[in-house]
């Protein structure tokens, strides 16, 4: 078959697996690990106020988009200010992250998302583009995509469209060469569609779309963008 789309870009979570959970976990697992390494940390801090610092490091400058930074330097300066000198509070930190990485992999993926995506793979280039920190070979994903880009590396977080122009010179071709696949209208679909992509939103929530310029397809299941994908080639 000669097929018109080179390229298929995919956002990760929510898109491949539901990752509310995930990080719930992750951040439980991770606090439990505190309290057992550095237990002077819960005279001073919770879940909670670990959180709330959290989000007032991602409003400087130099740590936006830049997720795992900004969770070690939180970590880090917990626990400083629960008594831990600088390179004691800094190890523990990079450990405690290292403990939250692990857990933040053990995802449940959708049903037949490996089996959707290792069909895809074997007649298209496959890319990851996620504003998150998951790694595609951790997760036992790099055989089907041949490139992951992040938020984080390249200082800019969907929907801006550096990740997009990016994907595109990587694999040397043009945006209607190119489906992009995600469950965020805003982060993934928009931008995408403004570049001239073909896009399929993942809506496996069964949300109502919002009130903007709508995907080229809708899919419920990732089964389902075998048929979309199809459908879109036929209309070039």
């Amino acid at each position: 078959m000669n097929r018109h789309f080179q390229l298929i870009t995919f956002d990760l979570d929510d898109t491949l697996w539901p990752v509310a959970p995930v990080i719930t976990a992750a951040e439980r697992i991770t606090w439990q690990w505190l309290c057992e390494h550095y237990p002077r940390i819960r005279d001073h801090f919770d879940p909670e106020t670990l959180m709330a610092l959290r989000l007032r490091l991602m409003e400087t400058d130099h740590l936006k988009h830049r997720i795992s930074a900004i969770r070690i330097q939180a970590m880090s300066q917990a626990l400083r200010r629960s008594g831990y000198v600088p390179h004691v509070a800094e190890r523990g930190a990079n450990d405690a992250f290292e403990t939250f990485l692990h857990a933040r992999h053990e995802v449940a993926f959708f049903d037949q998302a490996i089996e959707t995506l290792e069909q895809l793979a074997a007649h298209y280039t496959l890319g990851v583009l996620t504003n998150g920190n998951a790694c595609i070979h951790r997760l036992g994903l790099g055989h089907v995509f041949g490139f992951a880009f992040s938020a984080e590396h390249f200082q800019a977080s969907k929907p801006d469209p550096a990740l997009f122009l990016a994907a595109l010179e990587h694999a040397g071709c043009a945006a209607n060469q190119c489906i992009h696949i995600g469950d965020h209208p805003t982060y993934d679909i928009a931008p995408a569609k403004a570049l001239g992509m073909r896009t399929i939103w993942v809506n496996t929530e069964h949300k109502p779309w919002p009130d903007q310029a709508p995907a080229d397809h809708e899919v419920r299941s990732l089964p389902e963008l075998l048929t979309a994908v199809q459908q879109l080639e036929a209309a070039v």
